[in-house]
């Protein structure tokens, strides 16, 4: 997830995320999700709590294809907003590099590697 605002009310969510994010499953009761604690705090706290629909801010790409945004100079321009893109959440696609320009608008989206190893996770 992707959490942004002043500090102090950043920490008032955090703390109700704590606090709502447990649950209880037919085995105990220590299972907790911060997802469902999220959930909780923004039904209870409208105030607070904003989703980006839109992704305006943070795009996540999961399901999209990668014509969404397309590069204007050094600009990664958001399709759906038509503004630079802010972020852009590449689900793990460029652990540890950065995401190729050119690849945008292609079948599949390409990230350039760093010079380093980059160690895939295991599964659990």
């Amino acid at each position: 997830g992707f959490l942004m605002g002043p500090a102090s009310d950043l920490l008032e969510v955090l703390r109700c995320i704590a606090g709502l994010g447990r649950g209880k499953t037919d085995l105990d009761d220590t299972l907790y999700d911060d997802q469902r604690g999220l959930v909780e705090c923004l039904f209870r706290h409208p105030d607070k709590i904003t989703l980006d629909y839109a992704g305006s801010i943070v795009l996540d790409m999961f399901g999209f294809s990668s014509d969404i945004v397309r590069q204007n100079g050094t600009h990664l321009i958001n399709q759906v907003t038509n503004t630079t893109q802010c972020f852009i959440h590449t689900n793990r696609l460029c652990t540890g590099g950065k995401l190729d320009p050119s690849s945008l608008g292609t079948e599949q989206l390409r990230c350039n590697q760093p010079g380093l190893q980059v160690v895939p996770d295991t599964p659990r």
